[in-house]
């Protein structure tokens, strides 16, 4: 599927593994946690796997809890924001291409967003740190009003607040999660392979897309 950024008026963004490269700071802040609490701990490539559903899924993964550990889980999901913020975003880094991608994008006209499973605050933080130098119309983390993703809600309210169909949003991340949950908001879903996850997973989300680099989708309009 070939995309003409003049079919669209708005691009919603993922922000871990999309935007920013947040593996190292999670994978400490989570090792940390799952360490004060008895569990092991694992290599920072396998939080890979972990990242995408939220704390709680990414907690459930790594100790490879069942469904009668809700306690343990909850524990562990507030240490970790804990270390989270103790953290402090220190190894985090915008990815590269996006300098140039980002630009282009609001040269086509398109409004910018991102939608994410990270905490609101923690979106925000992160949004004022490292992404500042573009306007965001909409920064929707995840909270009591609104489902996590895969669900579509949030999708679906950034169009909404955008006064935009659905269909008229690129949406770009890199997980099978953010690929489940443009489609079922009715938003072209692009699929990231910079990020977390790779190909295989994405299109068997039902990806419409998929890039290797920001530049491939600029090379494309050209």
């Amino acid at each position: 599927m070939l995309v003409s950024l003049n079919d669209y008026s708005a691009a919603v963004f993922d922000l871990d593994g999309t935007l920013l490269n947040t593996l190292r700071d999670i994978s400490e802040a989570a090792n940390r946690s799952l360490q004060r609490h008895g569990y092991p701990s694992h290599p920072a490539n396998a939080f890979c796997a972990f990242i995408g559903d939220g704390p709680d899924v990414l907690f459930q993964r790594a100790t490879q809890a069942g469904k009668d550990s809700s306690p343990c889980i909850t524990e562990l999901v507030e240490t970790y924001r804990e270390e989270c913020i103790r953290q402090q975003d220190r190894y985090t880094t915008l990815y590269p291409g996006l300098t140039e991608f980002m630009p282009h994008l609001q040269t086509a006209g398109l409004q910018l967003t991102i939608l994410t499973n990270k905490r609101q605050l923690h979106a925000e933080r992160c949004v004022e740190r490292f992404l500042d130098r573009w306007e965001w119309q909409v920064v929707l983390g995840s909270g009591d009003h609104i489902p996590r993703k895969p669900d579509p809600a949030g999708a679906l309210k950034i169009a909404s607040d955008l006064n935009t169909a659905p269909e008229k949003c690129l949406y770009f991340g890199d997980t099978d999660v953010d690929m489940w949950t443009a489609k079922r908001a009715g938003m072209t879903a692009v699929g990231v392979l910079w990020g977390f996850r790779n190909q295989q997973e994405l299109e068997s989300a039902g990806a419409d897309v998929i890039i290797r680099h920001p530049k491939d989708l600029i090379e494309q309009e050209g």
